[in-house]
């Protein structure tokens, strides 16, 4: 699982190659490195909070799996916004039809991690663009490009 920024995609946002050796572990690194975009360390987010979530696509194919990691990567924003909560996948299950995905996520409160993690925010993510959105397989794996409105 890993990912890294593209400095020369987007000017004013912040774009990502999110890798893994299975689609889920594709999902797992585009989700820490939009919270990456938001908080220093990833890994200090405290697993205090459950919230799952259930996404079904009515398209086919590659269509069906970006609409399906374009909704998950919304989905965290929309914790984020909505909740005041910061969330990291879990568990994630995909339908290997491709078009229904199921996700467990951890994480807490965005005013209990400033109180634990002082200082360790970062930009604040807005929204998910469809700006170069694609996710592609590799002969490593899969690779999903996205970038984020900050």
């Amino acid at each position: 699982m890993s990912y890294r920024y593209l400095n020369n995609i987007a000017l004013a946002d912040a774009a990502f190659e999110a890798l893994g050796s299975s689609i889920a572990e594709m999902f797992e690194s585009a989700a820490d490195a939009l919270l990456s975009i938001m908080v220093q360390d990833v890994s200090s987010i405290r697993p205090a909070l459950k919230r799952t979530i259930e996404l079904k696509s009515e398209r086919q194919g590659d269509e069906a799996l970006e609409e399906l990691l374009y909704g998950f990567l919304q989905k965290i924003l929309y914790f984020k916004d909505a909740d005041g909560l910061l969330l990291r996948p879990e568990k994630i299950k995909i339908d290997p039809s491709l078009r229904s995905l199921s996700v467990s996520f951890l994480g807490e409160m965005i005013s209990d991690y400033k109180k634990e993690q002082a200082g360790a925010l970062g930009a604040d993510a807005k929204a998910i663009t469809h700006h170069k959105f694609a996710i592609s397989k590799t002969p490593q794996g899969w690779k999903a490009m996205v970038v984020v409105d900050v």
